[in-house]
Parts: structure tokens; sequence; C-alpha cells
């Protein structure tokens, strides 16, 4: 996984989202790898039209996401990450997902060749389900294996409290096993594991 492409889906910043991707990139550095962490609350990106235009194998909406394409192209393992709002993910991180309509039709375009998710809720017992089968779905439409997600709950009373360590922890995970990777890497409010 030489190149990794982080999608910080936070529309604030330094909150437990943007905590993440930092580790996550950090962890990813200091294994020698290259990582970026994009932040589409910074970007103009439009929603899909529906349009179909996609279909000839580019999308004709002139804003920043071709830039998130042209990362996307370059990368070989994605992260979307995301924190739940009413057990989805966030409108940013949906609308990114969304403009991705090309590969539904064009399954050959250039793309990374695995993803993951990393999602955090204030809740302590919060229902990740929702965002995890689109998060998958996403992965599938676009030729991606999904390697699992890390779920990180009780951020409204713990904050980021612990998030650096299970976010090096999942991402050591990911560079060491690979395909081996559990599906789901949950953190209770109390910690990795529940340890």
């Amino acid at each position: 996984m030489d190149k990794t492409l982080i999608v910080c889906g936070s529309a604030g910043r330094g909150g437990v989202t943007e905590t993440m991707c930092q580790m996550a990139a950090d962890v990813i550095r200091a294994k020698g790898y290259d990582s970026i962490v994009v932040y589409p609350s910074d970007m103009r990106i439009e929603h899909c039209r529906g349009c179909d235009r996609c279909s000839e194998g580019r999308c004709i909406i002139d804003d920043d996401m071709h830039k998130l394409y042209r990362l996307f192209a370059d990368s070989d393992f994605l992260i979307l990450a995301t924190p739940l709002h009413f057990s989805g993910p966030s409108s940013l991180i949906k609308t990114v997902m969304d403009r991705f309509q090309a590969y539904w039709f064009g399954k050959d375009l250039p793309h990374p060749k695995a993803a993951a998710g990393m999602i955090c809720a204030g809740s302590e017992k919060p229902n990740f389900e929702p965002t995890i089968a689109i998060m998958r779905a996403f992965a599938i439409t676009t030729d991606m294996k999904w390697l699992g997600q890390l779920e990180f709950a009780g951020t409204d009373v713990r904050g980021d409290t612990g998030a650096d360590e299970e976010v090096a922890r999942f991402i050591g995970d990911i560079l060491a096993l690979g395909d081996s990777l559990p599906r789901a890497v949950r953190v209770p409010p109390d910690g990795y594991g529940g340890e």
C-alpha cells in the first residue's frame, strides 16, 4: 500500500474524525508509505445530478471533485472517515461517494485496490451498521476489497481520548495483516476490545 488517500468526512476541524485521520496518516507515514488527508469540507463538491453522462468515463460537473478523482486514481488504499449522523455517514462523505457513479459504468477506471473505514459516534451504543453497509457498497461498486472498519463510540463523553491508540492499532493491523484483517474492529467507550 504505497499510497493512501484518507477522506475526512467531518464538517468541522479539530474533532474526533480529524484526529483519527491525522493519526492514520502519521502511522502510515511512519511505516514508510505515502499518505494524504483531504477535507471535502474545504472543497466545492456538488451533488450527483443523476444525468448518467459519467457513463462516458468522466463526470461533467466542473468542481473540486476532479482533484479527488486524480488522487483516487493514484492511490493504492482508501480510508473513508466519518462521524455518525443519525446512524448514517456525514452528508459530506456521502456526497463524495455518490460522485463516483462513473465507476458503476466503468469498473476498469483506475482506483485503489482496497478500502477501509473509520467511524466515530457520540453515543455509547451507536448503530454503525447502516454506515458500514454504505461504505462497503461503495467499495464493491468501485471494485475495491473491503478490509474492515474502526468503530469508535462514546465520543460525547470521552471526546478523542483513546483515538490515537485505537487508530494506530487498526492501521497497524491493516498494514501487517492485509487481506487477513477481521471485518470489524469495534471500540466501545471503555477501550479497544473491551479492555
